[in-house]
C-alpha cells in the first residue's frame, strides 16, 4: 500500500513503485490529496487500485480511513508513505499500528528541507528512506540506524540535456514576498537578456500572482524538470529542484531563505537579493565542480543512478524482517549502505 498526497511527491519514488509492479508485486494507492494537488489525477501513476479519500481534512475518520485498514489486514506485506509529518501519514501510522499483525512501515523524504525536529521527536515509520548521508545526520542517533541514504529514486531516469535555453526559470517557494523577488527578476533580465519565466509552487499558487503581468509563467501542473530542461540556468530558494537540475545538467543559484540549512556545500548561494550578487554565485557555480559533487556526495548519494535499486534492497530486507530487534538483518541493511551511511563509519554498534 502507498500512501500519496500529491504526483509531485509521488513522483519521487515513481521508479520504485514502477519496479516493484514489473517483478510481480501487486501495490496499489491511498490518495489523500493536499493543497493544490486535490484537482491532480492520480491515474498517470499507474497504480491499478486507487483509493481515494472523499475529505481533505483531519475530520475524516471514517469510511476511507477504516477501508484502507480492511485492505491492510492481512495481506499487506508493506506500507510506503511520500513522508512521515503530515496528517494523512499520522493517520495511517495510527491505524497501522493498531492491526493484529502490522505491516513495516516505511516513508520517503519529501525534499532537502524538512521539519526536522518534528520528525525526531514523532518518528512515525519503522524506517525512513532519505536522500543522502548529510539527512541521516540530521536526526538524533538513536535513529540513526532507521534512517536509510538511498537517494532520490526520480534522478535516476533524468538525462543531461543539450545547453541552449533561453531564460531564467524561477522556481518559487513561499518566499521571500513578491516586492522582493520582482525587482531582482527585472534586473537579471536587464544584466542577462534572457528572459524569466516564473514556476509557482504547486501549494502556494497565488503567491506571485501580482508578477504574473510582468514576466511569463510557467504551468505548475507541468513536471518540473520539463521546465528546467528548457532553461539557460534556474534560480530557487531551498527547492530539491536544485537536485534536478543537476543531473540535467542546468545550473541553478539558491537564494537566501530560511531552508539554507539543507544546502551545506553547495556553492551556487546568493547572499543578497541583487542581480550582481545572483551573477556572482552563478560564476562561482560554474568554477567549483568540486564542491558541487560534494554536495551531492552528502544529500544525495552522489551522481549515480543506483537510488532505485538501493530503495529496493533496502524494501526487500525490511519485509524479510530487518526491522526486527537488532538483529543481523537489520546490521546487514545497514552496512549495505556503505560510505554513504555514517554508522558504518563507527565503531559502537547499531542501536536498537
Amino acid at each position: 500500500m502507498v500512501l500519496a498526497s500529491s504526483l509531485r511527491t509521488a513522483g519521487n519514488f515513481q521508479p520504485v513503485i514502477e519496479r516493484l509492479r514489473a517483478r510481480g508485486d501487486t501495490v496499489e494507492l491511498a490518495w489523500v490529496p493536499l493543497g493544490g494537488a486535490r484537482g491532480e489525477d492520480p491515474s498517470v501513476l499507474g497504480f491499478g487500485q486507487v483509493y481515494r479519500a472523499h475529505m481533505h481534512a483531519r475530520t475524516d475518520s471514517g469510511p476511507f480511513w477504516d477501508g484502507i485498514a480492511t485492505v491492510m489486514e492481512g495481506s499487506c506485506d508493506l506500507v510506503l508513505m511520500d513522508d512521515m509529518i503530515h496528517w494523512p501519514a499520522q493517520e495511517l501510522a495510527a491505524r497501522v499500528r493498531r492491526l493484529t499483525d502490522a505491516p513495516p512501515l516505511v516513508a520517503f523524504q519529501h525534499g532537502l528541507h524538512q521539519a526536522w525536529n518534528l520528525m525526531n521527536r514523532e518518528f512515525l515509520a519503522d524506517f525512513f528512506l532519505c536522500f543522502g548521508r548529510r539527512h541521516v545526520m540530521n536526526f538524533e542517533q538513536a535513529h540513526w540506524s532507521r534512517v536509510l541514504p538511498v537517494g532520490l529514486p526520480k534522478l535516476d531516469v533524468l538525462q543531461p540535456v543539450a545547453p541552449g535555453g533561453c531564460e531564467i526559470l524561477f522556481v518559487a517557494q513561499s518566499a521571500p514576498d513578491a516586492s522582493i523577488i520582482g525587482p531582482l527578476l527585472a534586473d537579471l533580465e536587464q544584466a542577462t537578456g534572457l528572459r524569466v519565466r516564473i514556476r509557482a509552487h504547486p501549494g502556494h499558487v497565488g503567491r506571485y500572482a501580482s508578477l504574473q503581468s510582468r514576466f511569463e509563467c510557467a504551468d505548475p501542473s507541468e513536471p518540473i524538470e520539463e521546465q528546467i530542461r528548457r532553461a539557460a540556468w534556474m534560480l530557487t530558494t531551498h527547492s530539491s529542484a536544485v537536485l534536478e537540475a543537476m543531473r540535467l545538467g542546468i545550473d541553478a543559484v539558491v537564494l537566501p531563505s530560511f531552508g539554507l540549512t539543507d544546502f551545506t556545500f553547495y556553492p551556487g548561494i546568493a547572499v543578497d537579493f541583487r542581480a550582481d550578487k545572483v551573477l556572482h554565485a552563478l560564476g562561482v557555480l560554474r568554477r567549483d565542480g568540486a564542491a558541487r559533487q560534494r554536495f551531492m556526495d552528502e544529500h544525495c548519494c552522489g551522481m549515480r543512478r543506483d537510488a532505485t535499486a538501493r530503495a529496493l534492497v533496502a524494501i526487500d530486507a525490511i519485509v524479510a524482517g530487518a526491522r526486527d530487534g537488532n538483529g543481523e538483518a537489520r546490521r546487514a541493511l545497514v552496512a549495505s549502505m556503505g560510505r554513504d551511511h555514517p554508522l558504518n563509519g563507527l565503531s559502537e554498534a547499531i542501536p536498537a
